[in-house]
């Protein structure tokens, strides 16, 4: 029998105060220079989001990812901007859930996916990434009055074979982020 082994996360060399700095380093970019932090963060997203998209399907397309690149600046970004504060707004001033709103639902519920990812985190992220994937993509391409069934499977494959996997180690680093801190 092999013997089990078990892989330290984060790594021994890894600082483990640079992801909480980097983080509170962003946030206090965000505090003081929340437009401009919002049009970089759009711009790069945009453009890193294409090409993980193209790599996965082997394309290069430099004038693609610029244009991401230009329409998470241009666009994401400011849009974040007013959406924070939006949602600084709507945090002061709305009663969450609605009155009329079955409260016990989204508890129920919340407490059933948290069930989920304690007993069986690996299909659970997994299952999760692949619905988001596919979710997302069908969204985009009805914006886009398009209809790509191959492209929305690639998606879906995408986010069930890198996303929830992804998902899965981030959360045991979080977890044990939460433990050492």
């Amino acid at each position: 029998a092999a013997a089990s082994r078990s892989i330290a996360w984060p790594p021994p060399l890894m600082n483990r105060a640079l992801p909480t700095r980097l983080l509170a380093a962003y946030d206090g970019l965000l505090t003081r220079h929340r437009l401009a932090t919002t049009t970089v963060s759009g711009a790069l997203l945009g453009g890193a989001g294409d090409v993980v998209v193209q790599h996965a399907a082997a394309s290069s397309d430099v004038d693609r990812t610029a244009a991401f690149f230009i329409f998470g600046g241009v666009l994401t970004g400011p849009i974040n901007y007013r959406w924070l504060d939006f949602l600084a707004a709507a945090s002061r001033s709305i009663a969450w859930p609605p009155p009329l709103m079955n409260r016990a639902l989204p508890t129920r519920l919340l407490a059933a996916y948290d069930g989920l990812l304690t007993r069986h985190r690996l299909a659970t992220t997994t299952v999760s990434g692949a619905l988001l994937g596919g979710a997302g993509d069908v969204v985009v391409q009805h914006a886009a009055a398009s209809s790509d069934v191959d492209r929305t499977a690639a998606f879906f494959i995408f986010g069930g074979v890198l996303t929830g996997p992804i998902n899965y180690r981030w959360l045991d680093f979080l977890a044990a982020a939460s433990r050492s801190i």
